[in-house]
């Protein structure tokens, strides 16, 4: 119930509705009950699940309302996209413990192609995103060094395999520095000229705690079971003829592991070797976890964006949310 009503306005409250679920929530997490309690709890459970039936109603219902108010601005050419510049309020990217991890491929125009880099570089240093000079060397870099640049907190700027196209890689970001950080990012990359509509996206999630063994495969029953439907979020082609993501390079996950057989707790690295396998790189969901600090979820189906449409990071924001609250439901009971 506590989940359908944060999906829902905070002015919706029929019959004081909120109040009901904060006094059910008590009630479970009082541990121990008396016999006349149980009993108490038992005659109610009608009531409550009738509840819990309206509250998923309407929470369809508003879902349904702000599906068809996307498509009436999408028709009259507006984005449907709201962007919170400082963070989605209440949203698992704003949480203070979610650690994120951006890699934005994008394009620059072909003409003077070295001198927009150049050029692209130095803005980003001057915003304090990337030490252009000194760990670039002036020019972009390949995977080998960028993790000893990300390492000390900067982006990585990446020359990447097709003509014309550059990797920015992230440092890993908290939910204080995370937007700030994205729109300087982008704004820089469309004053040269860039756009991302013909790349890719990946977004790594983490948060301070490790999750188990038993909890990534969660996450990847969840992926697996809404693997069209991500894949539909991600890559669907603008209006502006944007081509979508290529998908070999973020296929289909296999299908997850029975929880039941996995280790509930990872005492030790090898119990997390059914999870993954490392070297199966090229999936929409990649896991890479030890039981250690660097463990971390890799949603690799995105599409690449710079802001063409939004003029801001609202799409990122938006996958963001959708990737970290996968990881996050990983933990959830039930």
């Amino acid at each position: 119930m506590e989940r359908h009503l944060r999906t829902l306005p905070p002015e919706f409250d029929p019959n004081g509705v909120r109040e009901y679920v904060e006094t059910m929530k008590q009630w479970v997490h009082q541990g121990r009950w008396t016999p006349v309690q149980l009993q108490t709890l038992e005659s109610r459970l009608g009531d409550i699940q009738a509840v819990e039936g309206r509250l998923r109603n309407a929470r369809r219902a508003e879902v349904r309302e702000v599906f068809v108010q996307a498509r009436q601005a999408i028709a009259q050419g507006r984005v449907p996209v709201t962007y919170f510049k400082d963070g989605v309020p209440g949203g698992v990217s704003s949480r203070s413990d979610v650690r994120l991890g951006f890699e934005v491929e994008f394009k620059l125009p072909g003409d003077h192609f070295d001198a927009r880099v150049d050029s692209l570089g130095a803005a980003l240093e001057r915003e304090g995103l990337v030490d252009w000079r000194a760990a670039h060397g002036s020019r972009l870099v390949f995977k080998k060094d960028a993790e000893a640049i990300a390492a000390d907190g900067r982006w990585v700027l990446l020359k990447e395999s097709k003509p014309f196209e550059v990797e920015a890689t992230s440092p890993v970001l908290r939910s204080d520095t995370v937007w700030p950080s994205m729109e300087k990012l982008l704004g820089a990359v469309r004053g040269q000229g860039g756009f991302g509509s013909e790349s890719g996206g990946h977004i790594n999630v983490s948060f301070v705690w490790p999750l188990t063994p038993r909890q990534h495969v969660r996450v990847a029953q969840v992926a697996k079971a809404f693997e069209a439907l991500l894949f539909r979020l991600g890559n669907v082609a603008g209006s502006d003829g944007s081509r979508q993501r290529e998908g070999g390079y973020a296929g289909p996950i296999p299908l997850p592991s029975d929880p039941y057989t996995v280790d509930e707790f990872g005492g030790n690295p090898e119990s997390y070797y059914p999870v993954h396998d490392p070297d199966d790189k090229y999936r929409a969901v990649r896991v890479e976890a030890f039981g250690d600090e660097g463990d971390r979820l890799e949603f690799r189906l995105w599409a690449g964006d710079a802001g063409e449409l939004t003029g801001n990071p609202g799409l990122w924001q938006v996958r963001s949310e959708l990737s970290g609250t996968r990881t996050r439901a990983s933990s959830w009971p039930g």
